[in-house]
């Protein structure tokens, strides 16, 4: 009895340790390809979660790296900033795997219904002036 109560305990605490990848994708102009853009990010399996707003000609783009990927943070920030503006030369690309930058916008993906052209255009100015800072 014992042997099938810790069986059963080992597969729910590894099921609960695995995840998919979340693309999280926000396109006030909807003039891109989604599909390409997600399999640039679905490739790598250092990503938890990815965070993206086109609006403008501009793109933020916030990762979340495994906690085992940390010390390659910035090589992924570049990478992904590198395959980016490959793929979008026309537009303005930032890449962050900074927690900041993921949690403003975690705000405008969370109400893309309120977001006017004003405030978006002021948030992600905000979050451009904040990628800057160092901490």
């Amino acid at each position: 009895m014992k042997r099938i109560v810790v069986f059963f305990m080992c597969c729910i605490v590894l099921s609960g340790c695995s995840s998919d990848l979340a693309i999280n994708l926000f396109d006030a102009s909807k003039s891109t390809d989604e599909t390409a853009i997600r399999s640039i990010f679905e490739e790598e399996d250092s990503l938890e979660s990815v965070d993206i707003v086109f609006y403008d000609h501009t793109v933020v783009a916030a990762v979340e790296v495994n906690p085992w990927k940390k010390y390659k943070k910035a090589k992924l920030e570049k990478k992904y900033q590198k395959k980016l503006e490959k793929m979008l030369p026309e537009h303005e690309v930032l890449v962050s795997a900074d927690l900041k930058i993921r949690w403003e916008l975690e705000k405008v993906l969370n109400h893309p219904g309120k977001a006017t052209v004003e405030k978006l255009s002021k948030s992600l100015d905000r979050i451009q002036r904040l990628s800057k800072e160092e901490t």
